[in-house]
């Protein structure tokens, strides 16, 4: 008796380009979401926002990020924000009073 050979049955067409396309976005948005989160981990890079905590106060005051600027233009060319430059020590309070509305009034007929 002759030994049976199994076969599988191939994949379709559409099935196969499905698996590459897959492929072909999965994995290097799975090894660049793993270096994102390896960096972030370790702590590299600086923040990119506007205001940052300020280390100089404990109460929580955020001070403006000098490398703000970094995310747009290279280092030797970004420069700190000249209207808040000339307003230095800039500091803003996190925790701030209610708002107050007052009634607004037309000036002129």
């Amino acid at each position: 008796m002759e030994p049976q050979l199994s076969t599988k049955p191939k994949p379709s067409p559409s099935r196969t380009w499905l698996l590459r396309l897959a492929l072909m976005l999965g994995v290097p948005a799975l090894l660049l979401g793993l270096a994102e989160g390896v960096f972030r981990l370790a702590g590299y890079g600086h923040p990119t926002s506007f205001f940052v905590a300020s280390p100089h106060h404990e109460n929580g005051e955020l001070i403006e990020n000098a490398k703000f600027a970094w995310r747009f233009l290279p280092p030797t060319l970004a420069r700190a924000s000249q209207h808040l430059a000339r307003l230095a020590p800039f500091s803003v309070g996190v925790s701030r009073a209610p708002a107050v509305h007052l009634p607004q009034r037309r000036l002129g007929p």
